[in-house]
């Protein structure tokens, strides 16, 4: 009937030990009495993948269906204890931390982010001419705030082969293809946890009643945006591909413009509301341009080929707005 199932499970696993003395034996720790220290990081991630594909041609119809079910977990786990100055003996080094009697650092991190997503994607093609793709696809990650943590894109492909058709009656041309395209796509670039607002650790030193000690703190560092979403870039492009003189001269011509909104981006805060920067959707960036591409065979025998390559490439990279602090000219509908 067509149809073909797999499922995919990718685990990856990583194991560092990194354990290090400094022995008061050498003069230039002797007078810190020997230093140890003792890093362990662990990281287990994986992926699982579920495809269901098919794939059937009747006549002149041609149809290829793909469906993904995909779903990720990764894991991140550190350790660090750095100490100095053991008694009696730093003969056991790291073997034995707890003889130290000053810490120079001890510091643990732990990290999980999960991912899921869901993919259908569908390509018809019609007497080995007509060809079109769609397709779509929910994509979700843990790092996004709380309202926006998944987020759909699709698109939709087109291509004509001209040159199959009866009307074409031009003997030079070997191919001739006419395509276009729009879609859209997501970039999830964020820190683990820069959606959040966490926690940071100090302390201080108190004087009271001539009494000094030190106390400990708990503040926030980090101010928390649960709107956070993804970066969004929608494409457009078209584009001839075209073959001549029995493939002595083949090329294509594309044109492409690509909008990128809701970029993922720290935003500066002013210094009264006693953070430094917020992760933010902001700004919007264009980015268009076309680019031309040739091969030509010049000959071609048995004991010598000789081929040569041209290209040539345009491309526009314009910020539109960083603030959303832009106006739409009502004559020229330029965006300034």
């Amino acid at each position: 009937y067509g149809f073909t199932f797999t499922s995919e499970f990718i685990p990856r696993f990583e194991w560092n030990r990194n354990y290090q003395s400094w022995s008061s034996q050498h003069p230039n720790w002797a007078v810190e009495g020997g230093r140890a220290s003792r890093l362990n990081t662990t990281i287990f991630e994986w992926q699982i993948n579920n495809i269901l594909k098919w794939n059937k041609t009747y006549g002149i119809h041609s149809f290829d269906v793909t469906m993904v079910q995909n779903a990720e977990k990764y894991q991140y786990w550190r350790d660090y204890i750095y100490r100095q100055r053991f008694l009696p003996s730093d003969v056991l080094g790291y073997h034995r931390v707890q003889a130290a009697s000053e810490n120079l650092e001890i510091s643990s991190d732990d990290q999980v982010s999960t991912g899921d997503a869901l993919l259908a994607r569908l390509n018809y093609t019609l007497m080995s001419r007509y060809n079109i793709t769609t397709s779509f696809r929910r994509d979700g990650y843990s790092a996004f705030g709380q309202s926006n943590p998944r987020a759909s894109f699709w698109s939709a492909a087109g291509g004509w082969t001209i040159s199959e058709e009866s009307f074409f009656k031009v003997p030079w041309i070997d191919q001739l293809k006419l395509r276009f395209s729009y879609g859209s796509n997501g970039n999830r670039g964020v820190g683990i946890y820069d959606a959040l607002s966490d926690l940071g650790t100090g302390k201080f030193l108190l004087i009271t009643g001539g009494t000094i000690g030190y106390v400990s703190q708990l503040y926030t560092n980090r101010m928390s945006n649960s709107k956070l979403k993804w970066e969004r870039t929608t494409a457009y492009n078209t584009g001839i591909d075209f073959s001549v003189l029995k493939g002595r001269l083949r090329g294509n011509i594309e044109a492409y413009m690509m909008v990128t909104k809701d970029l993922l981006i720290p935003r500066k805060l002013p210094d009264i509301t006693g953070y430094a920067s917020v992760f933010s959707n902001m700004g919007q960036v264009n980015n268009r341009g076309f680019e031309i591409a040739l091969n030509s065979v010049n000959l071609s025998s048995n004991d010598l080929s000789w081929t040569s390559d041209f290209s040539l490439s345009f491309n526009r990279n314009k910020i539109v707005h960083l603030y959303g602090d832009f106006k739409t000219d009502p004559v020229t509908g330029e965006t300034t």
